[in-house]
C-alpha cells in the first residue's frame, strides 16, 4: 500500500465531524524520549531513499524546532486560529490523487487552533 497510512485503495470520505488529535508532541520531554527510541530503529535503504518516516530520524534540534518552536512562533505571530478546517479539507480533497488504484494523500500540517471547550477534558 504505502508507508505511514497516507495511502488507501479507496477514495477517502472525509467526515467533517470527526477529529484526530496528534498528542504525541504535547509534552516536549516525553516526545524527545520517544524520538530517541525511534531514531534507533533500522531503516531500509529504499525507505531512506524515498524519505519515508524522515521525521523519525530528525536530530533533537530539528525535532524540537519543527514540533515545538515553529508552532509556538506561529501562535505568537498569528494567535490561535478558529477551530474550523473547511479550507484545509478542501485542499486535501483537491490534492488527493489516484495512481494504479491507490489514492495518495498530500502532506497536511494544519494551523495552530484553539481547542473548543467540549474537547478540553477528552485527554
Amino acid at each position: 500500500m504505502g508507508a505511514g497510512f497516507h495511502n488507501c485503495d479507496r477514495r477517502p470520505a472525509i467526515d467533517k465531524d470527526l477529529y484526530l488529535f496528534h498528542i504525541k508532541q504535547i509534552d516536549k520531554d516525553e516526545a524527545l524520549r520517544r524520538q530517541h527510541i525511534v531514531q534507533q530503529l533500522p531503516w531500509s535503504a529504499a525507505d531512506i531513499e524515498a524519505n519515508h518516516g524522515a521525521h523519525h530520524r530528525y536530530d533533537d534540534e530539528r525535532f524540537v524546532r519543527e514540533f515545538f518552536l515553529d508552532p509556538a512562533n506561529q501562535l505568537r505571530q498569528l494567535g490561535a486560529q478558529d477551530f474550523a478546517f473547511d479550507r484545509e479539507i478542501a485542499r486535501l480533497q483537491e490534492e488527493i490523487h489516484e495512481r494504479s488504484g491507490i489514492f495518495h494523500f498530500p502532506d497536511f500540517k494544519g494551523p495552530v487552533v484553539k481547542i473548543p471547550r467540549s474537547f478540553r477534558t477528552a485527554f
